[in-house]
């Protein structure tokens, strides 16, 4: 620019014009200097400069008086051509010279250029450093935004990075996301490359190849690139590479005949009219970007007034003309183009061709794009040295508000108004930078076409603007796009099609995201667009449709009382309830037969209740559910079906318990009322009660909506709250019924009358089964099923403990009511017939077998027998007597030696085996529960082997039995003890018997068998019948006369005094006469049944005489009082007898020896006359009979391993254990202050024992501790005396004087260990011992310091001076003594300590002792001694070599030494010692220490002051000092 003479010069440089201006810069065109390649392009971006200067310089009102003028340099597309014509420019020397300027002419306000971003990078780090203005028109690159690294640089053009943009938008415009990139193998080319990619990205769209064309093997990577192509299916092909190396690519493709790809092209490159045709026509439809297209005025006339003859200065128009009208000037001076010099028969250019003639392509004079960034640049720079021009001053920018002025201004201040320049252009258009120096990104979207005729052309289609509104940046119209001929509409380019409503995308494995499977939405899931990445879920209460496009309401279901399946759930339940209903009826009106009595009546009528509302509340179940009815539904089932099973289990649990104790007075007896069943029931209920009232209290049930469960509906149900709960609740009830089962069915096999216990068994199975199948069954439903199975099982159940239980009890009541019969028994003596569950109407009038064993228990006791044996008969009598006498025996721990079997029908060896168990036992007494036959088995054996001295216990079976008659036996049956029913006294009966005579009852057909047995005759009318041998007997027979006499009869063929059986008869028929009596003489409205009826007299029913028979209560002929119990027995009773054999062995007698009686009120009573009993062998002695001898006091008795707990080891009992009696099963132990004499028998007190004056020890100890006082004093005394000598004052007068005290206290404070200990002595112990003994030891560590500070301090008035005086030892002594005082009273305030009483160190001594509170404050206290010892002693050994006389510190180091071995040789041996021995050692160590302090330290003293005193003199105590 030149204002007058003045002229500031711009530089401009360009790429594609590759001629080198003459650098001289004037207003005149420059002159070429070389000739080069020519393009047209280049040639208007330097006429567009002239033009926009022409027009600033013409216009009056910017820049005024102001000439612009430029300079260009072309960089050649090389960055070192770039730098250097940028170094060139701004040295202003022929010759470039970096950071040197010799400008002398008009000064440069800035560059315009490089176009390419490689070689504008350069120009802007070297401009940069400098602040001069740089504005590229074409360098896209979105690095060249960091103004770090290029503070001065602008642009006209945006970031490439907004282009990437603006194609991922066009992407997703035409819904095409599987595309293929082709870049080239530069680094500007790869970064624009990865911005796209980047971009394309964030829009979802996936690249299926992306092929870099190396550089240096362009023909192979051209092949490979278009073998890709061919393969793609992508119809999307984004070319990013340059023009130079996207060309071959596509030649390449057209070639191979590629077709059906849509090429998109960015902004730096365009089709050239020198392409192919195959070329032009394979881009037909092609999209592509492109620069902004800008209205430039006039300037279309400007290019159009070109010629060669108007500008004969312009060293380019020539060659511009050559190139544009393919013709070659004459003048060979002229710069000819290169296509000129390759052509040598075109036409001569006449310079009168018309420009307007060209085609568009060729010369382009109507779209501007980069031309218009080149204008855009000239005016931004005009404008910022016109605002440069316009600053005030002191309202300017700079310092102070200073101005710059154009003919005096810097770069930067030039850069501070570009950055801000603003103005709208020529065009119309606003122009301006932001803060990064980037125009707004503005691009125009082209289509290329291929017309018919085969022309080319470009048509914008849409255009890409970042300023607009967000979401219309791009606008398209789609109807002005004119795509190949392969596509007749827009083309679509995924990888998978769209997936359409229902569906949802899936990506393929191994695939980018665009590329997917489309699948159904899944259950419950909807999507009502297309290409769905997700399906939306419906609301809980709707449901998808079959397409799953949308929602539905599901529909709402529960079991209710419209449908078959709960109308028919509904009415078996009413069915049921009433079909129990009416069986409560039944029983309620034959309530007082047997059979319902039998089977407990009570407990019927309560499990038919509960059945009855278990089958109702299956109703609770059917219908809505509510909240009241979800409460009830789970907890009421529960409970009552508790109650029925409970029920159950009491039935079952009272057959089991009647049919083991069916006698009086048995311990099970008591558990027979209704108390057991009753409590049966509430206990097993109320765990019920308990789990329901947990289950409601902490999450009870609760109607909710269950939309989970099945497609498309809500099921309406009850939440159970806690299915933990709910299960616990039906495990329960598995668990009673398991029970019930197990019980009932260890009692199927009692007697069938009226038993429940195979029904129970039956029920309690289908029960099981049905519960058992149910828990699958309903954890596989759902919904109302899951309901329905639950009401069928709950139906099922019931109806099948209803059908098992209560339908036999029915059939006997309705059809079968003869089986109510009954009987009185004489003779059955099974205790199992006591039980009136299974046997409701038999009574008997002897007494049950029951009691049988608690006599001969009562007896065995009696007599203080522990070791017996039992042999029993394989038969129920005698195994069930056998068990219940072996179970009565173990309760009185009485062992049994053996408990033997005797088979059915054994044979000898058998007999043997058992005879030689009953010799090796040393048992005295054998009970046998067995019939006679087989008795008599044994005592064969036994006689054969002479076997004597066994006491025989005989059962009722064969205690009387005749077989027993044979003399041979006597021997050993001779004092057998036998228990038998007791005989009664019939009236008048004896001489009824003796009345009996054939020929007075000749109808009788049994009375002549019984002549003929008793007599041992026949009757004529019987003559071949053969009699028996019988002893005393011949065989031959004897005919019966009648006139025999039953007088005659021995007592042991025809009894007729005592009446046993026969008793027990007489009685029976009696109680049925007074029975029949009782039901005759009961008057209407006053009896016993129902509505207080009577029985008919003539037809009454059997149940009806039971009824009287089991209340019968009346006195016999003979006074005895006849009545049942409730089990239909009789008072038990048993005369025990002896078997004695008479004098001369010629018969034996049973002497009744006592009785056993159960008295009215339940009371058992046991007498025994021992003064008749004969023992065997005839001793009136009472045998013995245990395993092992008594044990003596001071003995205990130890089981033998592998014995019964009668047999045992007499064991002396241990130390400090006594035994005060007999045979003791444990030893006592002696109180802690006892101990046990020689003989284990009696605890006596234990001795005192502690370190007392008397004992000789304590005795010694308190002498020495003395005299060691006296030693101290007497030492005092005489420093005392010899105070003023210097010896005494040398070491310290004072401190001595204090230690001597403190060595007096220290031997007599061992004097308080000595003693009983008390807790004032045991308080004062150690804390007096730790006190006296740190203020021994802290002064003697004073006088240690104190010899040592002496020695240190030669000269007066030196820093250890002050310290020699009597302060320094003071202040040691109290302060070290004070930490002790310290420790000692935190002792004694935590834990001090108190008088113990040992009762544990020794067996026969108790240790009088201190016990210390807290051993470790005691040996903190000891360790605080040691530590002052150990300080004492490291001084004085450090201050051992000082001046020999009068120096202590090697009498206290040797005294420390001692010290400290004494203390530490104390500590094992107080810990290994024990009670007053422990005591002494302490003692000894303390005066073992303190002598050693004293004789270390003052005996040397003491000799000099007794026995050298030429030696205490002040000359010989500074001597060795000098």
């Amino acid at each position: 620019m030149t204002t007058g003479k003045n002229s500031v010069q711009g530089v401009f440089t360009y790429q594609v014009l590759t001629a080198i201006l003459d650098e001289e810069v004037t207003t005149s065109y420059p002159r070429i200097s070389t000739t080069t390649l020519f393009r047209i392009r280049a040639y208007r971006f330097v006429q567009v400069v002239i033009f926009a200067i022409n027009e600033i310089n013409h216009n009056k009102k910017l820049l005024p008086n102001i000439t612009l003028g430029f300079s260009l340099y072309d960089g050649c597309f090389s960055e070192p051509r770039a730098l250097d014509r940028t170094i060139h420019l701004l040295s202003g020397h022929q010759q470039a010279v970096p950071n040197y300027s010799c400008h002398s002419g008009s000064l440069i306000p800035g560059f315009i250029g490089d176009e390419p971003s490689q070689s504008a990078i350069p120009m802007a780090r070297i401009l940069g450093i400098y602040r001069y203005p740089q504005i590229s028109f074409g360098a896209a690159r979105a690095v060249l935004s960091d103004k770090i690294q290029f503070p001065s640089f602008l642009r006209t053009v945006a970031p490439d990075i907004n282009q990437a943009r603006g194609m991922a938008n066009m992407m997703r415009y035409f819904g095409w996301n599987w595309v293929g990139f082709i870049g080239a193998g530069t680094d500007s080319n790869l970064e624009s490359l990865m911005n796209l990619k980047g971009e394309l990205l964030k829009t979802g769209t996936c690249t299926e190849f992306l092929e870099v064309l190396s550089i240096e093997n362009i023909h192979s990577s051209v092949l490979r690139i278009a073998d890709t192509i061919q393969k793609s299916t992508a119809k999307i092909i984004l070319n990013y590479a340059t023009v130079q190396y996207a060309i071959p690519v596509i030649e390449e493709a057209a070639n191979q005949n590629v077709t059906g790809k849509v090429w998109i092209t960015p902004t730096y490159w365009s089709i050239s009219p020198d392409l192919s045709k195959k070329i032009k026509d394979a881009l037909n439809g092609s999209v592509g970007f492109a620069i902004h297209r800008g209205l430039i005025p006039g300037f279309k006339e400007f290019l159009y007034n070109i010629q060669p003859s108007k500008f004969p200065d312009d060293p380019f128009v020539k060659r511009f003309w050559e190139e544009a009208f393919f013709c070659k000037w004459l003048d060979p001076e002229s710069l000819q183009s290169s296509s000129a010099k390759e052509r040598s028969d075109i036409s001569p250019c006449t310079g009168q061709e018309k420009l307007e003639t060209l085609d568009t392509t060729v010369f382009d004079v109507n779209n501007f794009r980069f031309t218009y960034g080149v204008y855009n640049a000239v005016y931004s720079l005009a404008y910022a040295l016109y605002n440069l021009q316009k600053c005030i001053q002191r309202e300017g920018p700079f310092n102070n508000g200073s101005c710059a002025t154009l003919r005096n201004f810097q770069p930067w201040q030039v850069l501070h108004y570009m950055k801000s320049t603003r103005f709208v252009n020529n065009g119309g258009e606003e122009i301006f930078y932001d803060k990064y120096g980037d125009s707004p990104a503005i691009y125009d979207i082209q289509n290329w076409q291929v017309l018919p005729d085969g022309s080319g052309r470009y048509v914008k289609v849409g255009v890409y603007n970042t300023g607009a509104e967000p979401g219309q940046e791009l606008a398209i119209k789609s109807s002005d796009i004119l795509w190949s001929k392969d596509f007749a509409e827009t083309p679509r380019s995924v990888c998978s099609e769209s997936c359409t409503p229902g569906h949802r995308m899936v990506v393929q494995e191994g695939k980018p995201l665009c590329c997917f499977d489309c699948i159904p939405c899944p259950v419950g899931e909807v999507t009502n667009q297309s290409d769905a990445r997700e399906c939306l879920r419906c609301p809980e209460d709707h449901w998808h449709d079959t397409q799953h496009t949308q929602c539905r309401p599901k529909v709402v279901e529960f079991l209710s009382y419209n449908e078959p399946l709960g109308v028919s759930l509904a009415f078996f339940a009413v069915c049921f309830s009433v079909v129990s209903a009416f069986i409560m009826g039944l029983f309620a009106k034959n309530r007082e037969t047997p059979i319902v009595k039998a089977n407990n009546r009570e407990v019927s009528y309560l499990l038919l209740v509960s059945l009855c509302l278990c089958f109702l509340s299956s109703l609770i179940f059917i219908g809505e559910p509510q909240k009241m009815s979800c409460l009830l539904r789970q907890t009421g089932f529960g409970i009552i079906f508790s109650i029925c099973v409970s029920s159950i289990l009491a039935k079952t649990i009272i057959v089991v318990i009647a049919f083991k104790a069916t006698v009086p007075n048995s311990k099970l007896r008591k558990w027979v009322g209704m108390r057991t069943p009753v409590t049966i029931i509430l206990f097993c209920s109320l765990i019920q009660v308990i789990i329901c009232t947990v289950w409601i209290a902490n999450t009870p049930s609760f109607p909710e909506r269950n939309t989970n469960s099945e497609d498309g509906k809500i099921i309406h149900q009850c939440n159970e709250g806690s299915v933990t709960i709910f299960y616990c609740m039906l495990g329960y009830l598995g668990f009673l019924a398991s029970v019930s089962f197990t019980v009932a069915f260890l009692a199927r096999n009692l007697p069938d009358s009226f038993n429940e216990a195979k029904f129970i068994t039956f029920s309690m199975l289908v029960f099981t089964s049905v519960w058992a199948s149910f828990i699958p069954a309903y954890l596989s439903t759902t919904g109302k099923y899951m309901v329905a199975v639950e009401v069928f099982a709950i139906l099922a159940s019931s109806s099948g403990l209803l059908v098992c239980i209560f339908s036999p009890k029915c059939y006997i009541i309705l059809i079968r009511s003869e089986k109510f019969t009954f009987e009185i028994s004489h003779a059955a003596g099974l205790p199992v017939l006591s039980d009136k569950i299974q046997f409701p109407s038999f009574l008997r009038t002897m007494s049950s077998g029951y009691y049988q064993p608690f006599t001969i228990v009562q007896f065995i006791k009696h007599f203080g027998w522990t070791w017996v044996g039992i042999v029993y008969a394989d038969n129920d009598f005698s195994v069930q007597g056998s068990q219940q006498l072996k179970a009565e025996l173990n309760r009185i721990h009485v062992c049994l030696a053996f408990y033997e079997i005797i088979p059915v029908n054994p044979k000898r060896n058998r007999i043997t085996l058992l005879v030689d168990t009953i010799v090796s036992s040393n048992a005295a007494v054998i009970m046998i529960y067995a019939y006679a036959t087989e008795v008599a088995l044994i005592m064969e054996e036994m006689r054969r082997r002479n076997v004597t001295g066994k006491v025989w216990l005989a059962s009722s079976s064969w205690v009387t039995d005749s077989i027993f008659s044979k003399k041979e036996l006597w021997s050993i049956l001779n004092g057998v003890i036998g228990f038998i029913v007791p005989a009664g006294l019939i009236p008048g009966f004896k001489d009824f018997l003796y009345s009996i005579h054939p020929l007075k009852y000749p109808k009788d057909i049994y009375i002549k068998s019984f002549w003929g047995t008793v007599f041992h005759c026949l009757w004529i009318d019987n003559v071949t019948s053969r009699l028996p041998p019988t002893e005393g007997h011949s065989a031959e027979p004897q005919f019966c006369t009648g006139e025999e006499n039953p007088q005659t009869l021995d007592e042991s063929i025809y009894p007729v005094s005592n009446y046993r059986n026969t008793y027990c008869m007489f009685n029976a028929v009696y109680s049925f006469a007074q029975a029949l009596n009782n039901l005759q003489s009961c008057m209407p409205g006053e009896g016993p049944f129902a509505n207080r009826t009577c029985a008919e007299r003539k037809t009454f029913k059997p149940w009806q005489l039971l009824h009287y028979i089991r209340k019968v209560h009346f006195r016999n002929k003979a006074g005895q009082a006849i009545y049942f119990d409730e089990n239909g027995d009789v008072p038990a009773s048993y005369e025990i007898i002896n078997w004695q054999l008479r004098a001369g062995g010629e018969s034996i007698n049973n002497v009744k020896i006592g009785r056993y009686q159960q008295q009215q009120d339940g009371h058992q009573e046991l007498i025994l006359n021992e003064t008749v009993i004969m023992w065997s062998g005839g001793y009136t002695q009472t045998p013995q009979s245990d395993c092992s001898n008594r044990c003596p006091p001071g003995y205990r008795k130890a089981p033998v391993q592998g014995m019964p707990v009668c047999c045992y080891d007499c064991v002396p009992c241990s130390e400090g254990e006594i035994a005060n009696e007999t045979d003791a099963t444990n030893c006592m132990k002696c109180p802690d202050d006892s101990w046990s004499n020689e003989e284990k028998e009696i605890c006596i007190p234990k001795q005192e024992e502690y370190l007392s004056f008397e004992d000789p020890m304590g005795a010694v100890l308190t002498t020495v501790s003395i005299v060691f006082a006296i030693i101290p004093a007497a030492t005092l005394w005489i420093f005392i005396r010899h105070q003023d000598s210097p010896i005494v004052k040398a070491n310290n007068r004072n401190l001595s004087y204090f230690l001597l005290v403190a060595l007096i206290l220290c031997f007599l404070c061992s004097l308080i260990f000595i003693g009983k200990p008390n807790n004032t002595s045991c308080l004062l112990r150690q804390s007096a011992f730790g006190i006296i003994f740190s203020v021994c030891i802290s002064f003697i560590l004073a006088k240690t310091i104190i010899v040592f500070i002496a020695f240190s301090v030669r000269r007066p008035g030196g820093f250890l001076q002050k310290w020699v005086g009597t302060k320094t030892p003071v202040f040691i002594g109290l302060c070290s003594t004070t930490l002790q005082i310290i420790i000692c009273t935190l002792w004694l305030g935590l834990s001090s300590p108190f008088q113990e009483k040992n009762t544990k160190l020794y067996n026969d001594k108790i240790i009088i002792e201190c016990n210390e509170g807290s051993v470790t404050m005691f040996y903190c206290m000891l360790l605080y001694l040691g530590l002052l010892a150990s300080v004492c002693f490291v001084v004085a050994f450090l201050v051992r070599n000082l001046p020999d006389r009068y120096n202590e510190a090697k009498f206290i180091t040797f005294s420390m030494l001692i010290f400290v071995s004494v203390w530490l040789t104390f500590v094992p041996a107080y810990l290994s010692t024990k009670g007053k021995y422990l005591v002494a050692v302490e003692i000894f160590a303390i005066l073992s220490s303190g002598f050693g302090l004293l004789s270390c330290i003052f005996f040397p003293k003491c000799y000099i002051v007794v026995l050298r005193p030429e030696l205490n003199i002040k000359e010989s105590a500074t001597q060795n000092s000098c």
